[in-house]
């Protein structure tokens, strides 16, 4: 009787093992019919061991006390059976989710290995170069959020502002800038002396505000990196109301939504890596004025502000002077049937035909005064070009150099 009775108890645990095992591996196909059919097989084991210990051949019948005790004690091992089962079965369900899409968060605080070396080892600025860019440095607060007249609160703050001009123009980042609402500024400087603020604007393509401050002598001698020899690597200094910290240039990012874009503005940004905020000042440990931080962290690169120095200075207001053309970015074409690779801008969009003196649709830009086209720099490439320009174009399928002027880009 006691090897029948391990017999069973050894039967039931390889029917309930088989049961849950199933339940695990398959909850995705046929979980509820292969559940009841596992509990209906262990109900039958049970069953039959109910019986032979109800009923053993060489002992009277047990009494009824007895037979509903093994009965609800069946009864039990069913219902730990099902909630096993199911607890099973949902614990694989949430593995199988968890391996074929596991979870995605976006950590901003996260820093990649290498971007983090860089700033562990960065030095620190020197304190000489830190104040002489501070004084060229404006702090702009909306007086509409002062207490009393006399204290600003902490949403009081506008931005800090790069003075360009010593008559008073200056640049920063603003965020829902607000036209118009420049009448509620005031700006104060290293010294602690409040300004009141002209007139400002937004600059459609790097999205910075300028602004002009009512008053003269100011600090306009800002400096600005040589951008061609510019090293994206080195590590640098962003500096906020409160304080300075260490940043690096990261890996480029896309800025365009769409593929199209016009050949003579900013396709790709920088992700800032470091303790930085919107609107922070980021410089070279020489003092040169590299930029703005933007809402995704991203450099506002400072060669766009100093395109706009000169018609500050003649008209009072931004302008750009480059190539007006749309188009995409093109990585081959074929020729006679054969596939040629190329890197070069296709032009969809044109204010003027293709002729000997102008570019027109159809026409693929590449190079640009000598220097082969890129995606990355070649907006920079033309603003900073002479008005007149030599462009290198792949044309009807053949490769002709055409010199253009620039014009006024409208947006």
């Amino acid at each position: 009787m006691e090897k029948a009775s391990n017999f069973f108890g050894y039967q039931r645990s390889v029917v309930c093992c088989r049961a849950i095992f199933l339940c695990s591996v398959d909850v995705e196909k046929n979980f509820l019919f292969l559940i009841s059919n596992e509990l209906l097989e262990a109900g039958d084991y049970i069953s039959e061991t109910i019986d032979m210990k109800k009923n053993p051949p060489h002992l009277p019948p047990k009494t009824k006390d007895l037979i509903m005790k093994d009965t609800y004690r069946s009864i039990s091992t069913v219902i730990f059976l099902v909630f096993i089962a199911f607890i099973t079965s949902v614990a694989a369900s949430l593995s199988t989710i968890a391996w074929i899409a596991p979870f995605s968060v976006t950590d901003t605080s996260y820093i990649p290995r290498s971007a983090q070396s860089l700033l562990d080892a960065a030095a620190e600025i020197d304190p000489v170069v830190e104040k002489q860019v501070r004084q060229r440095l404006m702090q702009v607060y909306d007086r509409r959020k002062k207490i009393q007249n006399e204290y600003y609160t902490d949403t009081a703050s506008v931005g800090q502002a790069m003075m360009l001009t010593s008559e008073g123009w200056a640049v920063m980042h603003v965020s829902a800038y607000v036209r118009g609402s420049e009448v509620f500024w005031e700006s104060v400087d290293h010294q602690g002396m409040i300004f009141s603020v002209e007139t400002s604007f937004q600059d459609p393509v790097s999205g910075l505000v300028y602004l002009k401050i009512i008053g003269d002598g100011f600090r306009g001698d800002v400096s600005f990196p040589d951008w061609d020899s510019f090293d994206r690597t080195a590590s640098l200094t962003a500096l906020s109301t409160g304080g300075v910290s260490p940043a690096v240039l990261e890996s480029l990012v896309r800025t365009r939504t769409t593929e199209q874009h016009p050949i003579s503005e900013p396709v790709y940004a920088h992700h800032v890596a470091g303790d930085v905020a919107v609107g922070d000042v980021l410089i070279a440990h020489n003092g040169a004025f590299v930029g703005f931080i933007n809402e995704e962290k991203e450099l506002v690169e400072s060669w766009l502000i100093s395109t706009q120095l000169q018609p500050l200075f003649e008209k009072e207001t931004n302008e750009y002077v480059g190539l007006p053309l749309v188009g995409y970015q093109v990585s081959g074409v074929v020729v006679e049937d054969m596939f040629e690779s190329i890197n070069g801008f296709f032009v969809t969009k044109a204010p003027t035909q293709a002729t000997s003196s102008t570019i027109g649709v159809g026409d693929v830009v590449l190079g640009i005064q000598g220097v082969p086209y890129d995606e990355v720099t070649s907006a920079r490439s033309i603003l900073f070009a002479p008005d007149t320009l030599t462009v290198q174009l792949l044309r009807a399928g053949s490769r002709v150099d055409v010199q253009v002027e620039k014009s006024v880009l409208l947006r």
